[in-house]
């Protein structure tokens, strides 16, 4: 079965190739095998990026056919076929291997591999071969070398710009959820481009001026879907116009006819590529825009909801101690409204004797680097708005931010745990001073706690005593009795 469904795959990529290869080279004028509008590139490169490497000899299959259906030649056919093959398989491994693979759209900085390792690059090696076997069959004479291979690179080229971004696009995201408001608006801006499209290139208006620089009037229109929609309408309006834009100038419209065929859609094909490179840098700028304003309004919830849900204070300043943000956990430490410590200085929540302190190893630290103590877990007195003392455990960070130094606190009042240490020492000073052996052990008898009292009545010292069993105490006749006294403690008898 899976071999049936890759067979089908390559089957299916071979008739697309052939298909579109017909129609590119109805259009080639400088040779019969070589085209400067080559939508197979793009359709190859697209399926090796989305299929897989597995699909080459659909492309190897495609070209030959296509090839050798206008050559009626083996020898050359075969050597261009591999070298549109090899095209295909280089181009798909340097954006696999260094441009984000079939995303590579998602990314100004990929969109610009692309253009230089597939666009560029991988295109050389079609039109290097396929030139050159042109020549070695005699199917074409040497001095055209350079017209052929310039325009058999620049319709490969084109085709990887203009072809595979549109298919890329649309196979990774082909879910369309648009309100009514927003599909009105798609739909206008895409009568608005195809009229004037029409009207530049199509020859539906007096307008005919030969002047390269009328067909960038397009380009607005172009950037327009960029911004509003994403690179995926982006490339497929700049294909509709590149095929508006191929009709007109093969019939002797628009601003790039006004010469030899195969010139004007050289000329073509360059704008052509300035337009699509254009609108997907900029299409992909904008949604790595939306998605870090995402990505920040996010972050930006989550640490709302972490500071106002979260018992201790949190609390930003700037570098003369004035409190830029302050948690609505203030109101409960402090008494406080977080509304009214906005503004004002972190002093204010500070005993008299501890602001000097703190106004001066701050003054201290910002000249010359250095912490007079660690910034972490510190133990400090805070003061509450009615007046009295509140034990606080502090921590700060640092960040700096628009050119700000900020600065940033952590604050937990820490009164209970004060509370429960001074009972647990007033218990063990009880514990130490009485005359009467204290000792704590587990419910299996494990000694963990061994007072004064319990060394003198028993001669063995804490370090001896702790973490050994109970029955050391107990005369050795008398062990199980202690055994049924724990299992009966465990069961939860009072003895």
């Amino acid at each position: 079965m899976k071999r049936i469904f890759t067979l089908s795959l390559i089957a299916g990529v071979a008739a697309i190739y052939f298909l579109a290869g017909r129609f590119g080279l109805s259009l080639a004028f400088v040779h019969m095998s070589a085209s400067a509008v080559w939508p197979p590139s793009g359709i190859a490169l697209a399926a090796v990026l989305l299929l897989g490497y597995r699909v080459w000899p659909g492309i190897f299959i495609g070209a030959f056919l296509v090839n050798f259906d206008v050559s009626g030649s083996v020898l050359a056919s075969l050597p261009i076929a591999t070298g549109n093959t090899l095209e295909a398989l280089l181009g798909a491994y340097l954006i696999n291997r260094f441009a984000n693979g079939h995303r590579a759209f998602e990314r100004a900085r990929d969109i610009f591999k692309f253009i230089v390792l597939a666009a560029s690059v991988s295109t050389a090696v079609s039109a290097t071969i396929g030139t050159t076997s042109l020549m070695a069959t005699g199917l074409a004479e040497w001095n055209s070398y350079m017209p052929i291979w310039l325009t058999w690179w620049l319709g490969d080229a084109t085709g990887d710009l203009i072809v595979a971004p549109a298919i890329l696009l649309w196979a990774t995201n082909w879910k369309i959820h648009w309100h009514p408001k927003r599909a009105l608006e798609f739909a206008a801006l895409m009568t608005a481009t195809v009229t004037l499209g029409a009207a530049v290139f199509g020859g539906l208006s007096y307008w005919n001026i030969q002047n390269y620089s009328v067909g960038f009037l397009l380009l607005p229109l172009v950037i327009w879907f960029a911004f509003q929609f994403s690179g995926r309408e982006a490339s497929t309006v700049t294909l509709l116009l590149s095929a508006i834009a191929i009709w007109g100038t093969t019939h002797g419209f628009g601003p790039f006819a006004a010469m030899e065929v195969n010139e004007s859609l050289l000329l073509l094909q360059i704008f052509s590529a300035i337009v699509a490179m254009t609108s997907l840098v900029f299409a992909a700028i904008i949604a790595e825009q939306r998605r870090a304003e995402t990505a920040l309004r996010e972050s930006e919830e989550h640490y709302r909801i972490v500071t106002e849900t979260a018992t201790d204070v949190v609390v930003t300043m700037d570098v003369n101690s004035t409190i830029t943000f302050i948690s609505t956990a203030a109101e409960k430490v402090f008494g406080y409204p977080s509304s009214e410590l906005i503004g004002r200085s972190l002093t204010a929540l500070m005993p008299a004797a501890v602001r000097d302190v703190h106004s001066a190893a701050l003054a201290r630290y910002l000249k010359t680097g250095k912490r007079h103590i660690p910034w972490t877990a510190m133990e400090i007195p805070g003061l509450h708005r009615l007046g009295y003392e509140i034990p606080l455990e502090i921590s700060f960070g640092e960040f700096k931010q628009d050119g700000k130094h900020l600065l940033i606190g952590i604050m937990r009042d820490v009164t209970e745990r004060k509370r429960a240490e001074e009972a647990q020492h007033w218990l063990a000073t009880i514990v130490e001073s009485t005359s009467d052996a204290v000792i704590g052990k587990t419910l299996d008898g494990t000694i963990l706690s061994w007072n004064h009292a319990a060394e003198q009545m028993y001669g063995y010292t804490a370090k001896e005593a702790i973490g050994h069993p109970i029955t050391m105490l107990a005369p050795p006749e008398r062990h199980a009795e202690v055994a049924q006294f724990l299992i009966r403690i465990r069961n939860g008898e009072r003895i």
